[in-house]
């Protein structure tokens, strides 16, 4: 069975599936391009997966091969953080107003997955809009959080690591129906 099987067939388990966003009025986007620039410098991310949900967002990002993870590239988590921003810009575009929001990450690289979550205020996206942050900063949380490195994510591959990934998403779900 392949990673996007698993994936869809996780999703479709916690009833984030089409049906389910449609009855809800939440955007579901797949291979989305989303931007954003500061200045004169411009970050584009395409996350495999967005489900945009009013203050709250959720991306999927797939690495399917482990050997693009690196150590010297702080194993990809900067790219996480600027994909977080991009998927909230393109959230206040959309909405076509500033409010705080919520931002949850599930990571998979190979058959490991991390999630992560942020909450950007109103004050940070209206000091990004002047420029680079410089009062205003986001924190990014990560699940399980002992590192950076994804092998110490839940491994799909176990019973045990899927029954993690499962709870988890449920606990996403649980977080973003309140």
């Amino acid at each position: 069975m392949s990673i996007n099987t698993r994936i869809n067939e996780i999703i479709n388990c916690i009833r984030y599936n089409h049906k389910y966003n449609k009855n809800h009025g939440h955007k579901c986007l797949c291979l989305i391009k989303l931007e954003f620039t500061v200045g004169s410098a411009a970050l584009i991310a395409r996350p495999e997966f967005v489900i945009f949900l009013g203050k709250y967002a959720v991306l999927v990002i797939e690495d399917r091969h482990i050997k693009n993870v690196k150590l010297n590239y702080e194993y990809g988590e900067s790219q996480i953080a600027g994909e977080i921003i991009a998927c909230g810009n393109e959230n206040l575009r959309i909405a076509r107003k500033v409010f705080e929001m919520h931002i949850y990450v599930i990571r998979v690289v190979f058959t490991y997955v991390t999630f992560y979550h942020a909450r950007i205020s109103k004050k940070y996206w209206y000091e990004l809009a002047a420029g680079c942050p410089r009062r205003q900063s986001i924190t990014v949380d990560r699940y399980p959080g002992d590192d950076s490195d994804p092998l110490n994510g839940f491994d799909l591959a176990t019973p045990e690591g899927r029954e993690a990934v499962i709870n988890a998403l449920c606990k996403i779900r649980e977080r973003i129906r309140t």
